[in-house]
């Protein structure tokens, strides 16, 4: 009976007929199913010939298979929303036979569990004959935000609502609500670290970014450029000319993450402690370089102030002290980089 329920629903078909009775020639499509369907079933053929009470050809068992239908497949779907990030809520009225007006409801969103495929889920018709104004759409709407969670998403076990009026951003893989990009690059590292499409795949690139969109863009990136490495944002994707200009960048439009980015390859690395170790393990051969002196005997030596944190050259002493304070209360790094003699 769900076979045949699933069958004419798939099909589109009506399931009742004019005439139900035991005379007529034709039941309706669902009835005429069920007894096809019994000619290769000894078992629902018997169940038909000798059942009294219930045969399970009522229309009330119709409904009630067809709903039962429907509550699997809208559970379906609520599953695969709360894996997407964004959900379009497509809405239009339309009349029917005895022209009464209906509004249809489609929900349009990228499923994240098979792939990145735009899907589009029809859910039903609502009845809106009595009042089409826009309070009930708008309350026709706050239910399926409340029953899909669309609204609202599980934060530390409970549920959170997004405020994204005050502005903020939303994981697109687990959905979960961030204050700012600079937040949502560390909960992406910290929960989502190891996945493939959020790296960049080029050797000796290493960015890592929150968004796969931003990192397929990115790698195109790399496709066209000429240098070995590219200077995108990490944090929001912007690609810069050079080192200096991504620095720029993130100090006007990623303040907090000015204390752990990478003076040598602009790499963000989420926190001074893990700057730290980049630098010695990354770039210490470059460093120590520096230290042994580059050029002949007949070059003077010029003073090379560096930061000892994450780095970066600077002019002189005075700017390596006004950077110095970008990395907060961080005591001397040992090795120091800073103020080291080369010869050029």
């Amino acid at each position: 009976m769900i076979d045949s329920t699933y069958f004419l629903a798939q099909q589109e078909l009506v399931f009742g007929g004019h005439d139900k009775s035991d005379l007529s020639v034709n039941r309706g499509n669902y009835v005429e199913l069920i007894y096809l369907m019994a000619q290769c079933n000894e078992l629902l053929k018997t169940h038909l010939a000798t059942s009294t009470i219930l045969t399970g050809l009522s229309e009330d068992i119709q409904n009630d298979l067809i709903q039962s239908i429907s509550n699997v497949l809208l559970k379906q779907i609520e599953n695969e929303i709360r894996d997407t990030p964004f959900v379009a809520i497509i809405m239009d009225e339309t009349i029917d036979i005895i022209t009464k007006s209906q509004l249809s409801t489609v929900l349009r969103y990228v499923n994240t569990i098979d792939g990145y495929e735009v899907f589009e889920r029809f859910l039903g018709f609502t009845d809106v004959s009595e009042n089409q104004s826009a309070k009930p759409l708008s309350e026709h709407t706050d239910q399926l935000h409340d029953r899909s969670s669309v609204a609202e998403h599980q934060k530390d076990g409970g549920a959170v609502p997004w405020d994204l009026t005050a502005g903020g951003e939303v994981c697109e893989r687990c959905r979960t609500f961030c204050a700012d990009m600079t937040d949502l690059w560390r909960h992406a590292r910290a929960v989502h670290g190891d996945a493939d499409s959020l790296h960049c795949p080029f050797t000796g690139c290493g960015r890592r970014f929150s968004a796969v969109s931003t990192n397929v863009s990115h790698v195109e990136h790399h496709a066209t450029a000429t240098a070995l490495r590219v200077y995108t944002c990490e944090i929001c994707g912007r690609l810069s000319h050079n080192r200096g200009s991504l620095h720029k960048h993130v100090d006007r439009a990623h303040p907090k993450a000015r204390a752990a980015m990478c003076g040598v390859c602009c790499l963000y690395m989420g926190d001074v402690a893990s700057l730290i170790d980049h630098v010695h393990v990354q770039h210490g051969a470059v460093v120590a370089s520096e230290h042994a002196g580059i050029g002949g005997p007949y070059l003077r030596p010029k003073r090379v102030a560096r930061c000892d944190v994450c780095g970066k050259r600077c002019r002189n002493d005075t700017v390596l002290r006004a950077h110095r304070h970008v990395h907060g209360h961080v005591g001397p790094v040992s090795p120091p980089y800073a103020r080291v003699r080369m010869m050029r």
